[in-house]
């Protein structure tokens, strides 16, 4: 069915490379002086102009991107004109006549270098690259050829070979590729006889002159084997071609001559299956080399069109040497097969599958890359790649058996693997090819995959890019990760895994995946995965704690709060569903070491305002529920170790400050969870054990606060916890033994007020007998009546009292002390920790089982903690940040001023920050460009990191080429250095670059290049890596467009911005200029790209413009700016501009492929943000955002450089 679609629809949605082959206006341009008036008026221009058509060859060849017409070869007729107002064609410097140009031009058409390649010309204007993938890789798509137009045309693109045109002399140059050993020689004989075919293996024979005299062009296309070659199976056989000499008897051959016959079997299967991928249809389990030979054999009977003929030769000359039938080959595979299972395979004697022992041929990677093969298409890093391969698949058997042995192997791989890339560059199929490899390393020994990670990981992702590192590695590196942890959790003495964590772990390996994953994914990722490590390891988690302090001390208070703290704390909630004690309380510790350097690091603001909610929130969840299961009772007692330990944090006048939410939120839920009579803790032992931590808080918090703070305000908490015992007294004797031993059922309701069995089963008020017990009341009462005495608890208690103190007197009776002791004892007014037991005048640590002496005279006073509280302005923007979603990527400026950088002396240019959001660059009028640290932002004062002071001019513009982690700053001459050492490595001055450069932009989808426009409207792009100037695009015409301003550039376009208000958009791939306008009225002060398809620019006739690179109107005009916006810059869904008078405005983005709505006020949705006059000395210069820390670093004309939020 033919499509309905117009072709200007289908010019938009269809990607092409080349609109026409040769346009109607080039040709007739080519011509003009041999055409008449009346047609160049119609086709050319409408009005005649004799001056405007080119004047010489060299005019032309700078005029047009197409190549010569068959006339300038052979008609110097050409060149004279037949207009009288029209001069002749001028002809070079180099050419004294239009003859001798023409002989000139055809003797370099018959040149060698020229027929070198003539091949290559062929299959892109008539042969396989045409169409297809093929067309794809030259970008060589053509217009008419995927349009699908469905009107007749009387001129037009044609393919007429499908498959590589054989060079013009087809040996020549041989030593380009690899040598051929004899046997490849005798090889490629025996494929392509030289008596047969007239080409020899030593001399080149020419396909042109008097070497050979052809008729016709059939004899031609018989000579280069585009002939017709019947299929594999029919009567007619190439005997001819045959590769081996006629024998029908097999022979015994050894293990090596039978794993390469059955890699020839391999060769061939592999190859039919890539060339009839679709006529085969694919099994989802994998198939035995028998049959996949059937299925193979079966397709080059019945697909014989399919495969390209002299592929088929080769095929069908390899099936004929076999030394039986095909069906007999596949039942001896099936053989082989079994003799492998069985082990049998490297003992039994074995009969070859080929006829002969002595003429074997075997694909060995030199012969495949010779010229006799070229319709394989093997690319040029073939052999390097085969190469490496075959060292890591022997370094795979080796490593499961030889540990030791195997680091001098990896680090040979490594450089084979750095040498592979290298050669791949930005080839993707290369890259795919190798992927699987790579990922199969990882799937070895934990051992041998993580030493494999830490060495191949930033060579490849380096490679691949953030977006393909994310896809195809990061899945294999969580695996490690855990299966790391699953192994030394359950053999933790292993020093080989030990090694493997701490190469894991390390801080140098985190920056590399930092780099390499993007900020947003890391933080993602890493954070919950090494805090789940606490909880499933039993020990060498030493590498853990020290990681995630580097993160917390890296990323700063915000994101430590959002993607960090959260995750530790959920885990601490998980411990105490652990069995083993000593393992629950390893990693509470290693947790608490963590959190704990976060508080040390930002301050106890971090406490109140996240570690007590998330306490408070996390209990009230767990009581909420119909019933207490087994997590909610291990995040109870969690939730109160954790308040425990933080408590010895908090300042008096904090806990006061936030004590609603220590006494209603955490403290009475606690006790009234644990008084229930209708709740069960699934033991009795639980609910004693949260009993005793309850009481540890309270003591706690009454040492913190003081003895007058602690009698005003938790009085009622401590009438409402010894109450408990009062209830529950009746369980008890008086000799301290439990009433339900001495009573009956009856009995016991009636003392429980008359509720029945149902509603108190036997294991709740054995769980209440157990928990407010007299030795509980005893510890509860001892602790706090020493701190603020016997009298003051007397007065609190009330009718309480009484009971409380019978209690200790059952616990005095039980373990033999003397209550009354208590009354002369010293009352202690603070002490240094709250999970202590009291004996005399001896305070034990339970935590720790240290024990601290008192004397008489002495108190124990408090650990004087040191912390790096944040200041005001980093307070408000982190009490704000962490009340966000994580999902919130809006971005709203509240006029925090963070913090200020100290060092430029006059304007501030530019700004950039990489994705790590780590550190940034600024770039001066006082001709420096300065590295700042974005990880110690809470200090008064920052100095730079580093200056580069190079330059002799202002600076324009600074950018970071990520890939190859250079920088490249320019001030009119360009210097591309290495941002660690300083060093520079190459400069562009206007020798190099024949003009100064005006603008500068790093490509996206080109990681090596950075696109530089000069002072002379030249586009330039400079390739990093060759460090060279590979390319040079003109991107107008006429002389009126002005200077260009400014650029930038996504995917395979740019869009340059000149002075005269013009835009030009540029195709990156082919040098062409897709299409130029008038985008503004005055000067193009500012562009940036958004997406893939789309860009804004802003102008000084204060307008700001949303443009698709496939119309030349504006999609979204943005009036709500007053001002001349001098930079742009996309954050997330949104954009961002600024201008010289310090207003802000964020703008609503539309949607991907958004093509106009007229009726939605996009200017409504447009927030204006005015800094404030003491906000920013002098006026708005530059600024750059912080997308995951939702920061903007703003900068001024008189040097001022300050974060904001």
């Amino acid at each position: 069915m033919v499509s309905s679609q117009t072709p200007s629809k289908l010019d938009v949605d269809i990607p092409y490379h080349i609109p026409d082959m040769l346009s109607d206006i080039t040709y007739y341009v080519y011509k003009a002086r041999h055409i008449e008036k009346g047609i160049l008026q119609k086709h050319v221009r409408a009005y005649w102009e004799p001056n405007e058509y080119p004047a010489s060859i060299q005019r032309i060849h700078d005029w047009t991107p197409d190549e010569c017409i068959p006339e300038f070869y052979m008609d110097s007729s050409v060149f004279f004109s037949i207009h009288g107002d029209m001069n002749h064609l001028n002809t070079p410097s180099w050419s004294t006549s239009p003859e001798d140009f023409i002989a000139k031009h055809m003797s370099m058409l018959e040149h060698s270098e020229v027929s070198e390649y003539l091949h290559d010309w062929i299959d892109i204007n008539f042969g396989y690259k045409l169409s297809g993938k093929d067309a794809v890789r030259a970008m060589n798509v053509c217009r008419h050829l995927v349009d699908q137009h469905n009107e007749l045309v009387k001129n037009g693109i044609v393919q007429l070979f499908n498959i590589p045109h054989p060079r013009k002399h087809q040996l020549q140059n041989i030593s380009k590729y690899p040598e051929l050993t004899n046997d490849d020689q005798q090889n490629v004989q025996q494929i392509f006889p030289a008596s047969n075919l007239k080409i020899g293996l030593t001399r080149p024979t020419s396909l042109c002159g008097e070497d050979l005299h052809l008729e016709n062009l059939e004899d031609l296309e018989k000579l280069l084997r585009f002939n017709f070659v019947k299929p594999y199976g029919s009567s007619e056989t190439h005997s001819q071609l045959n590769l081996f000499p006629e024998k029908k008897n097999w022979s015994q051959c050894n293990v090596t001559q039978m794993i390469a016959d059955r890699n020839l079997i391999s060769f061939v299967c592999l190859t039919v299956e890539l060339f009839c991928s679709v006529e085969i249809q694919h099994s989802k389990f994998p198939l035995s080399l028998a049959d996949r030979l059937s299925r193979a054999v079966c397709c080059l009977k019945s697909a014989a069109t399919t495969i390209p003929q002299t592929i088929q030769t080769v095929l069908d000359n390899i099936l004929n040497a076999l030394s039986e039938s095909v069906e007999r080959t596949v039942l001896h595979l099936q053989e082989l097969d079994c003799m492998i299972s069985d082990g049998s395979f490297y003992k039994d004697s074995m009969r070859r599958l080929f006829k002969s022992s002595d003429e074997h041929f075997s694909p060995t990677v030199s012969l495949l890359t010779t010229e006799c093969f070229r319709f394989l298409h093997f690319p040029d890093f073939f052999e390097t790649f085969y190469t490496f391969i075959t060292d890591f698949m022997e370094f795979k058997e080796i490593s499961n058996s030889q540990l030791f042995a195997e680091e001098e192997c990896l680090y040979m791989i490594e450089t084979s693997l750095v040498d592979l890339l290298a050669q791949i560059q930005e080839n993707c199929d290369g890259i795919n090819m190798l992927l699987p490899y790579l990922t199969s390393f990882l799937q070895q020994s934990v051992v041998v995959s993580s030493r494999a990670l830490v060495l191949f990981f930033d060579h490849v992702s380096e490679a691949l890019g953030p977006t393909a590192t994310c896809k195809y590695l990061l899945p294999d590196v969580i695996k490690l990760y855990r299966q790391v942890d699953a192994c030394i959790s359950t053999d933790n003495e292993d020093h080989m895994i030990c090694d493997a964590v701490q190469m894991l772990y390390d801080k140098t390996f985190f920056i590399q995946l930092l780099k390499r994953l993007g900020l947003a994914t890391f933080l993602q990722t890493f954070p919950p995965l090494i805090s789940k490590c606490f909880v499933e390891l039993q020990c060498h988690t030493e590498s853990q704690v020290r990681c995630m302090q580097w993160m917390m001390n890296t990323f700063g208070p915000v994101l430590t709060s959002k993607y960090i703290i959260p995750p530790l704390l959920d885990m601490a909630s998980s411990l105490f569903c652990l069995p083993l004690k000593n393992t629950r309380e390893k990693a509470m510790e290693f947790i608490l070491q963590s959190l704990i350097f976060a508080l040390n690091r930002y301050g106890t603001l971090l406490l109140t305002h996240q570690y007590i909610p998330h306490i408070s929130h996390s209990i009230s969840s767990a009581i909420s529920g119909i019933s207490i299961t087994n997590t909610s009772i291990s995040v109870l007692e969690a939730s109160t170790t954790l308040l425990i330990h933080f408590t010895s944090y908090l300042k008096k006048h904090q806990i006061m400050e936030h004590f609603d939410t220590l006494s209603k939120g955490i403290i009475m839920p606690l006790v009234g969870i644990l008084g229930s009579r209708n709740v069960s803790f699934l033991g009795s032992k639980r609910r004693k054990t949260l009993c005793l931590k309850v009481i540890s808080l309270l003591f706690s918090i009454t040492v913190r606060i003081g003895r007058d703070m602690a009698q005003t305000y938790l009085s009622p908490i401590y009438v409402s916890f010894f109450s408990l015992f009062s209830q529950h007294s009746v369980m008890w004797n008086e000799d301290g033994t439990s009433f339900d031993k001495t009573h009956t059922k009856a009995d016991i309701q009636c003392l429980l007020g008359g509720e029945t069995e149902e509603s108190v089963t036997f294991h709740v008020r054995e769980e209440l007998q157990e928990a407010f017990c007299p030795e509980t009341a005893y510890q509860a009462y001892i602790h706090i009546t020493r701190f603020i005495g016997e009298h003051s608890m007397e007065k609190i208690l009330k009718e309480h009292y009484e009971v409380v103190r019978k209690f200790c007197t059952l616990s005095k009776q039980v373990t033999g002390g003397n209550v009354h002791q208590l009354k002369s004892d010293k009352i202690i007014t603070s002490v240094s920790s709250t999970n202590a037991t009291i004996v005399g005048n001896c305070i034990t640590m339970n935590d720790f089982g240290t024990a601290i002496n008192l004397k008489e005279t002495d108190e124990l006073n408090l650990k004087d903690f040191v912390f790096a509280d944040m200041s005001d302005d980093w307070q408000a923007y982190w009490e704000h940040e962490v009340t966000l979603s994580s999902s919130n990527d809006h971005f709203r400026f509240k006029h925090f001023n963070l913090q200020q950088f100290y060092g430029h002396s006059a304007a501030v240019r530019n700004i950039f920050v990489p994705d790590s959001e780590q550190w940034f660059m600024s770039s001066s009028k006082d001709k420096t460009v300065k590295l700042w640290s974005l990880c110690d932002v809470t200090k008064q004062e920052l100095q730079p990191l580093f200056v580069y002071d190079s330059h002799k001019k202002p600076l324009i513009y600074t950018t970071l080429v990520e890939a190859y982690s250079k920088v490249a700053s320019c001030d009119g001459t360009l210097h591309i250095w290495d941002p660690f050492t300083g060093q520079q490595e190459s400069k562009y001055g206007s020798t190099e670059l024949k003009a100064n450069v005006t603008a500068m932009e790093a490509s996206s989808s080109m990681p090596h290049i950075v696109l530089t426009a000069t002072i002379d409207s030249m586009l330039k792009v400079i390739d990093i890596r060759s460090d060279c100037v590979a390319q040079e695009y003109k991107p107008t015409v006429g002389p009126s467009s002005g200077t260009i301003r400014c650029l930038c550039s996504n995917n395979s376009w740019a869009a340059v911005g000149f002075t005269s208000g013009l835009i030009s958009l540029v195709d990156l791939r082919m040098g062409l200029m897709l299409q130029m306008w008038q985008g503004h009225e005055s000067d193009v002060v500012a562009s940036h790209s958004i997406t893939g398809s789309s860009f804004v620019t802003s102008s000084a006739d204060q307008t700001l413009m949303y443009w698709n690179n496939q119309s030349t109107v504006p999609l979204l005009i943005y009036n709500a700016v007053p001002d001349v916006v001098h930079t742009v810059m996309s954050y997330n869904s949104e954009m961002i501009s600024g201008s010289s008078s310090g207003r802000i405005s964020v703008h609503s983005l539309p949607a991907e492929g958004f093509c106009g709505d007229m009726n939605k006020d996009w200017n409504n949705s447009t927030i204006v943000t005015k800094l404030h006059n003491d906000a920013l000395k002098g006026s708005l210069s530059a600024f750059a955002t912080l997308p995951m820390k939702h920061q903007i670093l703003l900068s001024s004309d008189t040097g001022c450089l300050k974060l904001f939020a």
